[in-house]
């Protein structure tokens, strides 16, 4: 069997690795969500600790030009739902983070290393 190697070297943002990284997690779950989704998970990946709601939406729906605060806590909602994030229980000062459901590095120099091999369903080893 001759397998071909496809290599791609790329310096990138450490919001784009995290945003990366979320895209293949969400890939081999067999999940999909949308780019906004996507970023706004890549921005909390971002918090080294759980951040109050307010200031979250509010950084967000400057970042990414949502209309208000309100539609990012809605999508906000939605991804809790779905188990992508979570919210601490104190109900003065409601503080989310990124649930353990999507494994992302959010360490500044991280090398990203992802080795595929596509096989082809006729060039699988039977045993």
């Amino acid at each position: 069997m001759t397998v071909t190697k496809i290599t791609n070297n790329k310096i990138i943002s450490r919001f784009d690795s995290l945003r990366f990284q979320i895209i293949n997690e969400l890939f081999f779950q067999k999940e999909i969500l949308g780019l906004s989704d996507i970023d706004i998970l890549a921005l909390l990946a971002a918090q080294q600790k759980p951040v109050p709601l307010k200031d979250f939406c509010s950084r967000a729906a400057f970042l990414f030009t949502y209309a208000s605060e309100q539609s990012v806590r809605n999508r906000v909602n939605i991804l809790e739902s779905s188990g992508y994030i979570c919210k601490t229980n104190d109900l003065r000062n409601k503080k989310i983070y990124l649930s353990n459901k999507l494994n992302v590095d959010n360490r500044a120099d991280i090398l990203l290393s992802y080795n595929l091999l596509v096989q082809d369903a006729s060039t699988k080893n039977t045993k």
